[in-house]
């Protein structure tokens, strides 16, 4: 009880107010995220779609850096309302970060759905590991509430995807059977069968 701190205020204020509501937004003493989610929050209030999109994201972004998931997932839900105003490729980004923290916090159909918007943004491109990884996403939402029907289907088409396949000794994984050529792509397969 030195220079004004008081210990018996410390106790209440840390007790009560962390442990009582442990990485609560706007309850947690000892979680900040000020200044994004009160502007999020305010250009929400206010209408500003360009604003609530960019605070919306910051505060997702630091709720996540500080294990907040769901504040995280809440922020990124209220930014995915405007995600119409980034380019695709923010967007998926976006739309995976909402998935992620959504999943870490047991709200696996908004991740599922999220999860979903994505591929659909990523569909026609180039990033098949994305897809699949996204994929894999939706089966580990699906998974987690006791529906595993797509698993073998999910995890077929993201080994497939893979630059380079890999080949278990013993049981053997490879959908392209005697086909070395797709197992090894710019590698001798003779010389990569060797190193096995």
């Amino acid at each position: 009880d030195a220079l004004g701190a008081s210990s018996w205020l410390w106790r209440i204020q840390h007790n009560g107010l962390h442990h009582g509501n442990t990485n609560v937004v706007g309850f947690d003493a000892d979680l900040e995220l000020a200044p994004w989610a009160r502007l999020a929050d305010h250009a929400a209030n206010s209408g500003d779609p360009a604003a609530t999109l960019s605070y919306g994201i910051a505060a997702g972004d630091a709720a996540a850096a500080l294990g907040a998931h769901r504040e995280a997932a809440s922020q990124y839900a209220r930014a995915a309302a405007y995600a119409e105003l980034l380019e695709i490729d923010d967007r998926i980004t976006l739309l995976q970060r909402r998935a992620t923290e959504c999943a870490i916090c047991d709200s696996h159909a908004a991740a599922v759905e999220a999860w979903g918007a994505a591929i659909a943004l990523l569909k026609g491109t180039d990033r098949e590991l994305e897809i699949v990884g996204a994929l894999l996403g939706i089966e580990f939402s699906l998974y987690t509430v006791g529906d595993s029907t797509r698993r073998d289907e999910l995890l077929d088409r993201f080994l497939a995807a893979l630059p380079i396949r890999p080949v278990f000794v013993g049981d053997v994984y490879d959908p392209t059977v005697g086909d070395d050529s797709a197992n090894f792509p710019g590698v001798e397969p003779a010389r990569a069968r060797a190193s096995l």
